[in-house]
């Protein structure tokens, strides 16, 4: 599989956290994920990407410039609002 070059910014919807490690699956490479929301544990979130930040809202990943690709994992109807404006950012944007 061929590895993700560009800066990633990991949006986990899931509460549980138990697919963190999806951006590994992904073929991300660790040294591209820059930012990270979970709405569970951040704490998981560290033990599988220590040199991510973690951070409190969707929108701070969302209006970094640096950050080319936005991963979005769980995301359900609830979440349409955030997509939106994934979207609108002109980001790449892959949802699983």
């Amino acid at each position: 599989m061929e590895t993700v070059k560009k800066n990633v910014g990991l949006i986990e919807f899931d509460p549980n956290g138990k697919k963190t490690q999806i951006g590994e699956n992904l073929g991300v490479a660790r040294q591209t994920l820059k930012k990270v929301f979970t709405a569970g544990n951040p704490d998981n979130v560290k033990l599988h990407y220590p040199e991510a930040e973690v951070v409190n809202d969707t929108h701070s990943i969302i209006q970094d410039n640096s950050i080319e690709l936005i991963i979005i994992s769980s995301g359900e109807r609830r979440d349409l609002e955030f997509i939106g404006d994934a979207l609108k950012s002109g980001k790449n944007l892959l949802m699983i």
